[in-house]
């Protein structure tokens, strides 16, 4: 779901601290009352003298899948937990063939999938398998951004082609054919689904992440509007068939931060007011909607921050701390006020433990 995996880790290490000898691996599950923010620690685990955290979440039905990275380099190994009949669990993952993951997406109980540097995984009869692979080099190796499954025969796969670090561009499973996607379509970072036939992303034209993207009628179109104009989009989320949320960065200086709405086919911009557009780093930032009309705005930054963004529907702006840690996706189950979110916590002022919260 993010752009520079290098740059993440990078920042999640500077803000962990300098390496350490540290204590013997360990797993907890957090059974602490809830923040005054509404979100609560509800699952975390860590490995000795290493940084592990979990960079996205999905869910299906009772069943939640967090994907991400263990390791001290930039380009980790691929860690993952599993909630299934109420109880949290590792998942094993193939180190010889992929290393850090960045996106996980659901369209079932059963099947999951998940993307980052060098495959594609499938989730399957409770375990994951590696279902498309690519030659990947040393790192900073190009990465996989981001993944959008609707069947076990119908998945997207995005990986942004325009930044320092390229990605290995826009795939798409049909049936069980893999196909390279060409044109407007071909450099997307981010996307999000109202249907099978209806996605909205972010991705190139002329330069990285400058356009919104929309998949209708079979082919991608860029979306026009005066009020994207000058923007560098950043985080986008599908709230629904007639609600579209987009977090953007102004290009020209000084550079400000603003939340964009398009409902029945107008957009709204809302600039983050001060003092909370200082706390905001949006380039990793992501955007989830809250089920009540508003929408949480992860900050992006680094691990030590621990806030978050609130949009409520009435429009008014908050930004509650999450002590000890950065949340780095969030999502919605399906027709509830009640979200998931992934990320990491720091641990004995060095490392970093992956990291679940639940809110609602």
């Amino acid at each position: 779901m993010f752009r520079s995996h290098a740059a993440r880790v990078t920042a999640l290490c500077a803000a962990s601290g300098a390496l350490a000898m540290a204590a013997s691996a360990w797993t907890s599950v957090a059974s602490a009352a809830p923040a005054a923010s509404g979100w609560q620690v509800a699952y975390r685990h860590g490995t000795s003298q290493m940084y592990t955290k979990y960079t996205s979440v999905a869910v299906s039905g009772s069943h939640v899948w967090a994907v991400g990275m263990v390791g001290v380099a930039a380009d980790g190994l691929p860690a993952g937990a599993h909630l299934q009949n109420g109880r949290w669990a590792v998942t094993a993952m193939s180190s010889s063939s992929c290393r850090a993951l960045d996106a996980v997406s659901a369209d079932a109980p059963g099947d999951a999938w998940a993307t980052g540097v060098g495959c594609v995984l499938h989730w399957q009869a409770g375990k994951w398998a590696v279902a498309r692979k690519w030659a990947i080099a040393p790192p900073p190796a190009p990465p996989m951004t981001d993944i959008i499954a609707f069947s076990p025969t119908n998945v997207w796969t995005f990986g942004d082609g325009w930044t320092a670090q390229p990605g290995l561009g826009t795939w798409h499973l049909q049936g069980r054919t893999w196909k390279r996607i060409t044109g407007l379509g071909a450099n997307i970072t981010t996307a999000s689904a109202v249907s099978a036939t209806s996605i909205w992303a972010i991705g190139g034209v002329k330069a990285e992440a400058d356009a919104i993207l929309h998949y209708a009628n079979g082919s991608w179109h860029q979306a026009t509007s005066t009020a994207l104009t000058g923007l560098r989009f950043d985080g986008i989320v599908a709230a629904g068939a007639n609600s579209l949320w987009v977090t953007a960065t102004t290009t020209a200086k000084p550079v400000g931060y603003q939340l964009l709405h398009l409902a029945n086919g107008r957009w709204t911009s809302y600039n983050v007011p001060d003092p909370f557009s200082s706390i905001l780093y949006f380039r990793d930032g992501q955007i989830a909607p809250d089920g009540r009309g508003g929408v949480w705005i992860t900050d992006g930054a680094q691990l030590s921050s621990g806030r978050l963004l609130h949009f409520s529907r009435s429009g008014q702006w908050s930004a509650p701390v999450i002590a000890g840690g950065n949340i780095m996706q969030i999502v919605r189950v399906p027709g509830t006020t009640t979200l998931w979110a992934s990320g990491a916590t720091v641990w004995d002022g060095h490392f970093s433990a992956g990291t679940l919260w639940r809110h609602g």
